[in-house]
């Protein structure tokens, strides 16, 4: 295996372990919130198989196409994480869940051993996929049309981990994915402008927001068009988290004074408020943060803060600047500057 793909997949794993920390419900309804160093121990059990999933994607795709199924990819790692070991021996590997499940998708499954330990043919397979649908995270299943394009994207919920509850909830993306279809078929149809970015946006709304940046680019494109002016809100609500993403990679990749052009340009020309602009702030804060820039960080928190105080970060923000810095100032310095 080249040493690039050993390092996406080893960083696939460490993610995934990091990760593992998560609540599950016991029987008694008491919540049990178990690290990553014991997710480590118990995820290395040798977990039963009562049925053995299909692992090749493209004859997985052939299968879906002939089958006209949407297909069912679940990105798994039993012997990593927690979370993936629970729901493969509660509901994947379960006989009733995949027999059921099978009737309604074709099912397929990449599994991400421990240290990467794969025959030649799956590396690459793993490597190409994880790439290709952005998983960072195990376990991860998306349900997507038979070309293999995603719609839908979930993982481990505590509360759904019995086959029963979990196919019900698959089968609950399954139709918002079929809506989702319905509102885009509707949407080419549509001569207005308007009218087609505002299906759009109620079709993209269904799905995770990150899903409908990586692989709906070009209907979030439309409607950034359509409503140029932000009359809608629609430009702001699908440009900001877009250059959002684009300063955290910068962010991710050392480059701070680029993370923090791309925010302050944000601001400056699209001109967001509320949630979205404390995002920005947020954001900001950060990159001054690496900057070692702390007045320039304490300047962003503050504006975080006024953007949205009511909202669910404003809390966080508070104890962030509570125990770095002082209370909240009533002024703080106009920014970008």
């Amino acid at each position: 295996m080249s040493k690039p793909k050993q390092i996406l997949i080893q960083t696939l794993l460490a993610a995934a372990l990091i990760s593992s920390a998560f609540a599950e419900e016991t029987e008694k309804g008491q919540k049990v919130v178990i690290t990553a160093a014991p997710a480590r121990r118990l995820a290395g059990a040798r977990i039963k198989k009562e049925v053995t999933w299909p692992d090749n994607y493209k004859q997985a795709i052939s299968k879906a196409k002939r089958q006209k199924k949407d297909l069912l990819i679940a990105f798994t790692g039993a012997k990593i994480t927690q979370p993936a070991a629970l729901l493969t021996a509660k509901v994947l590997y379960k006989e009733d869940f995949y027999e059921k499940a099978s009737r309604s998708f074709t099912m397929l499954n990449i599994d991400c051993p421990p240290n990467a330990k794969l025959n030649e043919y799956l590396s690459e397979q793993l490597y190409v996929l994880t790439n290709k649908y952005k998983v960072d995270n195990l376990p991860t299943l998306f349900i997507t049309s038979p070309d293999g394009t995603p719609y839908q994207v979930t993982g481990f919920i505590p509360k759904t981990a019995t086959p029963e509850k979990y196919l019900q909830h698959l089968l609950e993306l399954k139709k918002k994915k079929n809506e989702m279809v319905d509102l885009f078929e509707k949407a080419e149809d549509e001569d207005s402008a308007t009218k087609k970015a505002k299906l759009l946006d109620r079709a993209l709304s269904m799905t995770n927001p990150a899903l409908a940046r990586n692989f709906h680019n070009e209907k979030i494109d439309f409607i950034i068009t359509a409503d140029k002016d932000n009359s809608l809100g629609l430009r702001n609500k699908y440009a900001v988290p877009r250059q959002l993403e684009k300063a955290y990679r910068a962010i991710e990749t050392r480059d701070y004074k680029l993370a923090k052009t791309i925010i302050d340009t944000t601001i400056r020309e699209l001109r967001p408020d509320g949630p979205l602009l404390q995002q920005l702030y947020y954001a900001r804060s950060q990159a001054q943060f690496h900057l070692e820039n702390p007045q320039g960080q304490l300047d962003s928190l503050n504006r975080a803060l006024q953007a949205a105080p009511q909202s669910p970060m404003a809390d966080q923000i508070k104890r962030t600047i509570a125990y770095y810095f002082t209370a909240p100032t009533e002024n703080s310095t106009q920014l970008p500057r």
